[in-house]
């Protein structure tokens, strides 16, 4: 029921599909390395992909699930956590794609990690939070505010904006 494919040294996610035929449908898993890399987020260790290849006239349809463990930053706080993230794949393959279209090779195999990666970078937040109610940190000394409350920097004299709180201040109307 399931294969690895062992097809290419470069990439675990080059899988043989040319012996399908037309109707037929066969399940894979694959597991490897993702690179993404991004200001709110990375992924940490391997996705594994579990997926069904049907074979059609002009190509193939792979659809499956990936899994992998994404290391997200707060971009409040600048905490880190791990968060078990998954995603949805549908990529179709052609003999002679389209130009959103990927390629069924000359050799009968197709590459996955393109869609895979897609999908990952689609679904790493661009704004993770560590909670819903991340203070952040202070504009002042750079305490996390979420551990610590930060307090003695009442002085403000030397603020830029110093003068107009006296345009404020209740005692003054």
């Amino acid at each position: 029921m399931s294969e690895s494919s062992s097809e290419s040294p470069s990439s675990p996610f080059v899988v043989a599909v040319g012996e399908l035929r037309p109707g037929d449908q066969r399940d894979y898993q694959v597991e490897g390395p993702i690179d993404v890399a991004l200001d709110s987020g990375r992924i940490k260790n391997d996705v594994k992909f579990s997926f069904r290849v049907s074979s059609l006239s002009e190509g193939v349809v792979a659809n499956g699930t990936g899994t992998f463990t994404a290391t997200l930053t707060c971009h409040r706080c600048l905490s880190e956590w791990e968060e078990d993230r998954s995603v949805e794949v549908i990529q179709v393959y052609e003999h002679v794609p389209d130009e959103d279209g990927r390629r069924l090779e000359a050799d009968g195999t197709i590459d996955l990690e393109p869609a895979v990666r897609d999908e990952a970078v689609l679904d790493l937040p661009l704004a993770p939070l560590c909670r819903p109610d991340c203070r952040g940190l202070c504009t002042e000394c750079g305490t996390d505010l979420n551990t610590d409350p930060c307090s003695g920097h009442t002085d403000e004299s030397d603020h830029p904006l110093a003068a107009l709180r006296q345009l404020l201040d209740p005692q003054d109307t």
